[in-house]
């Protein structure tokens, strides 16, 4: 048994260690950060498979929770794809995640040229046409296709 806390410290203070060099920043150490938390959770999962096999076949079986029947394992399945998302998010853009407004120099490219998709085109019946502002298209003042500019 102790040889599982002792275990259990090592992975923790491996990826924290790991945690703290992806947290480093630009340097490129933050790859190594990565893989040592990549390969200290395949390694605890080898080393945890027959715990995790008994019980992911204990969360397997059926429950009932108000006339309703439920899978816990497809829950939690789910709810781990959902944080997988989040954190994939995270990862693509911290500052929104952090909750600042993801705003970059190609952002105000893409609010005009909606602006003036409303402003202009849909208040003559056109879903496309030309413009003479200076970042209003692509390309040769253009404006990009349909789907570019209706979801921003």
């Amino acid at each position: 048994m102790r040889s599982i806390y002792l275990f259990v410290i090592a992975w923790i203070l491996t990826a924290g260690v790991g945690a703290a060099m992806v947290i480093d920043g630009p340097s490129p150490i933050w790859w190594i950060g990565a893989g040592l938390i990549l390969a200290t959770s395949a390694h605890a999962l080898t080393v945890a498979a027959p715990t995790l096999t008994r019980a992911w076949a204990w969360l397997s079986r059926p429950r009932t929770l108000a006339k309703i029947e439920y899978h816990p394992s497809t829950v939690l399945t789910e709810v781990a794809i959902f944080i997988g998302f989040l954190a994939l998010a995270a990862v693509i853009m911290p500052e929104a995640a952090l909750g600042d407004r993801p705003i970059d120099h190609d952002h105000t490219v893409h609010y005009t040229k909606a602006w003036r998709l409303q402003h202009h085109f849909l208040s003559q019946g056109r879903l496309i046409g030309w413009s003479d502002s200076w970042f209003a298209g692509y390309p040769a003042q253009y404006l990009y296709p349909i789907g570019a500019d209706l979801w921003i």
